[in-house]
């Protein structure tokens, strides 16, 4: 989420004529939303929370650009995420934003299992006859799952084994996910069997790693410090000892950067001193965190001021 207001960068918002006419926009009146990838803050892309809304000039369906934010009493939610936002508020200085976190409903399924041949062939008593039992598993929308070896063949007293293989998709919330495996003899009902592979959330070595950023206040002036604290976590518990570089880009291009470390609670601190030579206008800063294997980068904007 973020909310703008007709300041730094964005002080072309104000203007109502131009290559920037804004007639009608609600950018100043809520918050907008981004899709992003968490490995690449350059990736957003910008929702259009009101794809239906009419052009009042041109009588067709309007640009996202004209009206993309969510306003005050609106909700957006994305149910494969479990999120809901709200926008509570909004002035010239905050927005208020409700955000509800709910478990995707969980829709179970039996799998399904064949046995063949069913019914088998006419034999003796005491004669073998091979079974090949094929067990099918039905798996929520999104979700893959599969089995090494689709089919198995056992022989009385024999054991076997495959390999039962499941990917959750990236937006999937909630802690843990359990698969029934049901094997019935399709001859007889009552020989029966059930198993169960249960799927657990939770942080490894290879999980997410999250980097937040923020700065000490939102404006400077000319030989005051900008402070930029970064902040790194995977699965919920802060990394320490990563390697932090922290980029500051000037309105007008020019670039600055240094490095830190984060330290037992997942921070870094970096300050740069703004010169009286500076340019004003809006500024960027970046955090590029590391720890082998995870890495992960943020950035938010402040302004400078005379």
């Amino acid at each position: 989420m973020e909310f703008r207001q007709a300041i730094g960068f964005d002080s072309y918002l104000a203007a109502i004529s131009g290559p920037y006419q804004l007639l009608g926009s609600n950018i100043l009146n809520g918050v907008e939303v981004r899709w992003v990838s968490e490995s690449n803050v350059d990736s957003s892309r910008l929702l259009d929370l009101t794809p239906g809304s009419v052009d009042p000039y041109s009588g067709i369906v309007d640009l996202y650009t004209n009206d993309p934010a969510l306003t005050v009493g609106k909700s957006f939610s994305d149910p494969d995420a479990g999120v809901t936002l709200t926008v509570a508020s909004v002035d010239s200085s905050k927005a208020i934003v409700s955000v509800t976190l709910t478990t995707p409903i969980c829709a179970r399924a039996n799998p399904t299992v064949a046995v063949s041949p069913s019914p088998g062939p006419a034999v003796p008593a005491a004669t073998t006859v091979s079974y090949t039992v094929s067990v099918t598993m039905l798996v929520l929308s999104g979700w893959t799952a599969g089995f090494a070896a689709p089919t198995l063949t056992l022989n009385p007293g024999a054991a076997t084994s495959t390999v039962f293989s499941v990917t959750s998709p990236a937006s999937v919330a909630g802690t843990s996910y359990s698969f029934p495996v049901i094997v019935t003899n399709s001859t007889n009902a009552s020989y029966q069997t059930t198993s169960s592979a249960v799927y657990v959330l939770g942080s490894s070595v290879g999980s997410a790693f999250n980097v937040s950023v923020s700065t000490d206040k939102v404006s400077y002036s000319a030989n005051q410090t900008v402070s930029v604290t970064a902040r790194a976590s995977s699965g919920g518990s802060p990394v320490s000892n990563a390697s932090v570089t922290f980029t500051m880009t000037k309105s007008d291009g020019s670039v600055a950067s240094q490095t830190a470390t984060t330290d037992s609670r997942g921070s870094a601190v970096g300050k740069f001193r703004l010169r009286k030579q500076d340019p004003v206008g809006g500024y960027k800063a970046r955090a590029d965190a590391k720890k082998t294997p995870l890495s992960g980068s943020a950035a938010t904007t402040f302004t400078v001021v005379k």
